[in-house]
């Protein structure tokens, strides 16, 4: 939602017309602003081109006029930011499932809707969003979050990891806890709520592909998690926490986790690996043993996932996962 990461391969088909020549070596992070301006820069200078060589009225000119007509309305980029957001192509989306999503659009929030829509169209689920009205509805946990954005400084850029990594840090110093694992109970004095109800909290029948925490009256909100193992569930709160704590400008807003690649979703599993399981004090703890035993170990000890452990340190270099490339991040849910 703020940068798009670009690929790059050299391409010498010989019955292209284009040969690609270079590549990147790594993939390359550019701000979603920066993106659209380049690609419209360039469909303009095609666009020029042709018109020089007397080829006005092209196809890409009619797209490009219809895109330009789109763009100057609101209405209409919110509609189509809609649909794709949905699944569909602009103008394909069924009128129920559009019109569903811009009724949930001011009671959920924009940001929040644009995390909740994609994963609930990926799963599957039915097109009309039944899905949010039946979490909204469910009984959750309630918690009052005793912290505030405003609590830790905060970096103004870099990627969403490198700001998660040092919110979590952030934090860690703030409560007085730099380097020593998180009990369940700290988690959850941090997000108000009581360790009973959250140790009694069952999570629906079934794989959600969403978990959110809605806000309600007094600054409280209703934590509705969607994870059923206990290290499952206390990695999903602290996204939450780290979610809450990450700088908005929407005062009532949704919080969501999902397993997108979205800024936000790698921005909460990046804060929620590194608060939970530092990864200088878990390298600390392995010792140079990376084995599946120490693994396993270091999982019961920060009581977090296995998975989480091998992430962290795939994430940082210290195992390696043949076929992962040079993709960029990536982290457990």
């Amino acid at each position: 939602g703020e940068a798009i990461h670009v690929w790059a391969g050299t391409s010498m088909t010989p019955d292209q017309s284009v040969q690609y020549l270079q590549a990147l070596e790594v993939p390359r992070m550019i701000t979603l602003t920066g993106f659209q301006q380049s690609v419209e820069r360039f469909i303009h200078s095609v666009l020029a081109r042709l018109d020089a060589k007397g080829l006005a009225g092209s196809n890409l000119a009619h797209l490009w006029a219809l895109v330009q007509e789109d763009l100057a309305d609101p209405e209409a980029v919110r509609r189509r930011k809609l649909e794709a957001e949905l699944g569909f192509d602009p103008e394909e989306c069924p009128e129920q499932a559009l019109n569903a999503a811009l009724q949930w659009e001011s009671q959920v929030g924009d940001a929040a809707l644009s995390e909740l829509v994609p994963a609930i169209a990926a799963s599957g689920a039915t097109p009309d969003l039944a899905l949010i009205g039946q979490l909204a509805s469910v009984g959750g946990i309630v918690g009052i979050p005793e912290l505030s954005p405003d609590s830790i400084d905060h970096l103004d850029h870099w990627a969403p990891w490198e700001r998660a990594i040092h919110d979590a840090r952030a934090l860690r110093n703030k409560i007085g806890n730099v380097s020593g694992p998180v009990p369940d109970r700290s988690l959850h004095d941090l997000l108000g709520m009581s360790s009973e109800a959250a140790a009694n909290w069952s999570a629906p029948v079934g794989r959600s592909p969403v978990a959110v925490a809605i806000p309600m009256n007094d600054h409280r909100l209703k934590f509705v998690p969607r994870r059923h193992s206990p290290a499952g569930k206390r990695f999903e709160l602290a996204r939450f926490l780290g979610e809450y704590l990450r700088p908005s400008t929407h005062e009532l807003r949704w919080l969501v986790s999902t397993d997108l690649s979205t800024f936000r979703q790698k921005y909460q599993r990046a804060f929620a690996a590194e608060f939970l399981c530092p990864i200088d004090l878990l390298t600390s703890f392995l010792d140079g043993d990376f084995s599946s035993y120490a693994i396993e170990e270091a999982a019961a000890e920060f009581d977090v996932s296995e998975q989480t452990i091998t992430s962290l340190l795939l994430n940082n270099g210290y195992i390696h996962h043949h076929g992962t490339g040079s993709m960029l991040y990536r982290m457990a849910a």
